[in-house]
């Protein structure tokens, strides 16, 4: 039977490949669970520990600084940042500062222990005492983020972390009752047991993670759901077909049946055929194209009778950005129909602006709030038409809605701009109800004002560096492909150039972040300078930026890049204390096949980049 020594070199090398495997893994884990924070931090401290033991496993073939000083700081290293990690996870503070402090007195104790007064024992010691610490400080983070009562996961975890400082602890105290030891190489059974017991608090780190990340994904699963059953509104999510998958409690009440006489049903097996195929199967046919569909219509209900509802067709994406599933949302508008009974004392109370139009569009009544929200006047609204106020680049769409209102047609939650007295416009939502045989339009309008503002401010929180305003990653990546994709079908050039800050670290490190930050901000503002309204420019790095440049060929773009350089050169940057000037290199390529896609130019322009840099930065290469 093949037996495996498990002496120190070969119990480094399987500490690595836990340490890789698992770090590897967290790091994939996380990619796919993006709202979970922290994790790929803590697949990189595992790596770091991983690469100390690599290079622990290789001493007497490499120089003592790599196997001794470097290996063990990055193991100690990998443990802070797995704390860090953890910290993270749990949405709290990170402590920087005291881990560079105790990294630094690490290296100091180790570079005094190695070359100085040399000593294994007092080495191991010291290890063992600082990987003590670091797993308490791990032991601190994991229970620190509880809130009320633990969970078995954050129990388990941190009872793996108290278990490994033990066992730390007991081995420092063990090394200072040992004869001296002369080759770490060759240490005995209690340090070889160090490294099943790290092995063992990788897994920790690891397992207890992913536990947790399991627990809190399972904690919104469960919210998720206790909303969706305890909402007024009717809530089933749809197949393609229109087959039931899931229905909440408001369904099974107002459908009168029970949750297995639904599930696995049609919709024209529910709510007949004329149902499916007049509001049903367009509404489908477009939220699979990725459009939500709204409409409002009569449904029987066999326990409410017959009821006027809202519907909204939601599309519900896959990870791959394809829809197989739809969310259908129903609200009860029944009442709105009983407006006219009671609208003067809606209409004395309500804090909303409500309203009745002929077919026309002309005012007939309003109620106290349309003043107080816009600043017209009773008499003014009721010899105006709706249209009077519209924004005009709104007019067009609020006529189509006028059409539908004359045909019958409600329509619920239609936004335009609605001019007000001083002169400016507020964003106005409505919910109008035709009543043909009136030929009135009962209307409900909420000033959306501050909410269509908080929109537009959250999209582009999404696409565009907080600091420096220009577009982020995730915004070049869209418009680049879209650029190109024109690029290809008109047969037009298309160039892209990527832009990187030379030695900014330098800059950072004698000046501050703050100081980098204005230098990154001056790049953006003298760069738009010399850019079209048409071209594309985002910081997509640290200090890495590209562009894309509409109708250039590679001569245009090597023109620009060259005048960009030049100015930025002679830009300053200065605060109340210095001022300085900084250079950028520039690597760019033009679109030279229709096979070529986003990926594939930022490549090339990260090689002609980083070819600028090899020749001594501040150039323009085009490749």
């Amino acid at each position: 039977m093949l037996m495996i020594p498990l002496d120190i070199r070969t119990l480094s090398a399987l500490t690595v490949v836990f340490a890789f495997f698992f770090g590897i893994g967290l790091i994939t884990f996380s990619s796919t669970q993006h709202k979970l924070l922290g994790m790929d931090r803590a697949g990189q401290g595992l790596i770091a520990i991983g690469c100390g033991f690599l290079l622990l496993s290789l001493r007497h073939y490499i120089p003592v600084v790599l196997s001794v000083i470097v290996a063990n700081n990055l193991i100690l290293g990998g443990f802070l940042i797995a704390d860090d990690g953890i910290r993270l996870f749990h949405s709290l503070v990170r402590r920087q500062a005291p881990k560079l402090a105790l990294m630094f007195a690490y290296l100091l104790a180790f570079i005094y222990f190695t070359y100085i007064s040399p000593s294994v024992s007092t080495r191991i010691f010291i290890v063992s005492l600082m990987l003590a610490l670091a797993s308490l400080l791990c032991l601190q983070s994991v229970l620190h983020g509880v809130q009320g009562k633990a969970t078995v996961s954050q129990m388990s975890t941190a009872s793996g972390f108290v278990a490994f400082s033990a066992f730390m602890l007991f081995r420092a105290v063990w090394e200072i009752c040992q004869t001296p030891l002369q080759d770490f190489m060759h240490a005995g059974m209690v340090d070889g047991l160090a490294f099943l017991a790290l092995i063992f608090v990788v897994l920790v780190i690891s397992c207890g993670l992913v536990w947790m990340a399991s627990d809190t994904i399972q904690a919104e699963l469960r919210n998720s759901e206790r909303i969706i059953a305890a909402t007024p509104d009717m809530v089933v999510l749809v197949d393609q077909q229109g087959t039931y998958k899931m229905v909440n409690e408001t369904v099974l009440r107002v459908m009168g049946v029970s949750r297995e006489g639904i599930l696995g049903k049609s919709s024209v097996e529910m709510l007949g055929r004329a149902f499916y195929e007049n509001v049903t199967r367009p509404c489908l046919e477009k939220a699979l194209k990725g459009e939500v569909c709204t409409i409002s219509q009569w449904v029987e209900s066999p326990v409410l009778g017959s009821r006027f509802m809202a519907l909204s067709y939601h599309p519900v994406p896959e990870a791959d950005g394809s829809i197989s599933l739809v969310a259908i949302n129903t609200r009860d508008m029944t009442d709105l129909q009983k407006v006219q009974e009671d609208r003067h004392r809606i209409f004395t109370m309500s804090l909303d602006m409500l309203c009745i139009m002929d077919m026309e569009g002309a005012f007939k009544e309003i109620n106290p709030a349309w003043e107080s929200t816009l600043g017209w006047d009773e008499e003014t609204l009721l010899q105006s038409k709706w249209l009077d106020f519209v924004h005009p680049d709104d007019v067009q769409a609020s006529i189509d809605v006028g059409v539908a209102l004359m045909s019958g047609v409600p329509v619920v939650d239609f936004v335009n701009r609605y001019r007000t007295r001083e002169g400016g416009y507020r964003a106005i939502s409505w919910t109008s109800q035709p009543d043909p045989s009136s030929q009135l339009v009962y209307a409900v309008a909420r000033d959306v004002t501050e909410r269509m503002e908080l929109q537009e401010k959250l999209k582009r929180q999404a696409t565009h560096d907080p600091l420096t305003g220009a577009g982020n990653r995730r915004l070049f990546m869209q418009r680049a492909g879209e650029e190109i994709e024109r690029s290809i079908r008109y047969g037009a050039p298309l160039s892209l150039l990527m832009l990187d800050v030379d030695h900014f670290k330098a800059i950072n490190d004698t000046y501050g972040h703050a100081f980098g930050d204005e230098v990154l901000k001056s790049l953006v503002i003298e760069t738009h300078n010399h850019l079209r309204a048409s071209d594309v420019f985002c910081r997509i790095g640290g200090e890495e930026f590209a562009a894309i440049l509409i109708n250039a060929d590679a001569k245009k773009a090597e023109a620009l890049a060259e005048r960009i350089r030049q100015a930025l050169a002679s830009l300053k940057v200065a605060n109340k204390r210095t001022a300085i000037t900084f250079t950028v290199s520039v690597g760019g390529t033009e679109r030279a096949a229709r096979s070529d896609s986003v990926e594939s130019m930022l490549k090339r322009a990260d090689n002609a980049l980083y070819s600028a840099k090899r020749e001594g930065r501040n150039k323009v290469r085009m490749v």
